[in-house]
């Protein structure tokens, strides 16, 4: 009996390790994803300022 519980232990952790495995790796892929749009946003922050300072310089 204890055997078998041995088993299922080992695969439910086989399990959990694949799942966490993939959880890291879409957390990696969701951070490089977030980074862009964050550069995305200094970039269209940056061209508003311009944008701006441009505006007051012909005032």
């Amino acid at each position: 009996m204890s055997n078998a519980g041995d088993s299922t232990v080992r695969e439910q952790r086989a399990v959990l390790e694949t799942h966490r495995q993939e959880v890291k790796e879409r957390l990696c892929e969701l951070s490089c994803h977030l980074e862009a749009i964050e550069k995305k946003i200094n970039r269209c922050k940056q061209e508003k300022q311009i944008n701006y300072s441009k505006e007051i310089e012909r005032s």
